[in-house]
């Protein structure tokens, strides 16, 4: 983000600012970085912004970005358990393809809605209930994971259990606030949330 602002000729904003803008898509994100750094000029910039934002990001994909620890593993025991696996994120198609197979996980999901393709982001229930559909899995029987009160909300309003992890982006106190049916603070306690071959219940 801090790059696209240096294109634009704007100061950089320091790293908690920025992840605190972060989880309602890419264009919530531009602006709201925007109206930061430099007060009322956000929609003069967007355009301009989003074509920097994309060349940034789209040369570092995966220069930080890495699975946590106990992901690998837990994708693993859902497909072992025979849980449907989809991903649903405001990134972009384009970011989340290459950076799904460049951690090597790219066949460990069923289906994905990405942020390109619903005419409303996360909180909006729009992806969510699209892969849903798509699934053929209940919503009695479906469980959002996510890391921040965005998709607490999301699974929210799509009538699904959600399952709040506290190891990535939000504070866990925000995280408790928003409300989730399971708060978790380890990768493997999600398999649990599934029920083992002979249970009855099997969350997609």
């Amino acid at each position: 983000m801090n790059a696209t602002l240096r294109a634009l000729g704007l100061g950089d904003l320091d790293e908690e600012r920025v992840v605190g803008f972060v989880g309602h898509g890419m264009r919530r994100l531009l602006l709201s970085s925007i109206e930061a750094a430099a007060p009322g000029r956000s929609d003069e910039l967007l355009a301009e912004a989003s074509t920097r934002f994309r060349e940034a990001y789209g040369r570092g994909l995966l220069d930080r970005t890495r699975l946590h620890v106990g992901t690998d593993a837990l994708l693993a025991e859902l497909a072992r358990r025979g849980a449907r696996v989809s991903l649903l994120t405001n990134k972009p198609r384009g970011f989340t393809a290459p950076i799904l197979a460049g951690l090597g996980v790219a066949d460990r999901f069923d289906d994905a809605v990405c942020g390109d393709e619903v005419s409303r982001p996360k909180p909006d229930p729009e992806g969510l209930l699209r892969l849903v559909e798509r699934s053929g899995v209940p919503r009695s029987e479906t469980c959002l994971v996510g890391d921040s009160a965005v998709d607490v909300e999301t699974a929210r309003a799509g009538g699904v259990p959600s399952c709040a992890v506290t190891w990535g982006l939000r504070d866990p106190a925000e995280l408790r606030a928003a409300h989730p049916d399971h708060l978790v603070d380890e990768a493997g306690v999600i398999a649990s949330l599934c029920a083992d071959p002979a249970g009855q219940r099997r969350p997609g």
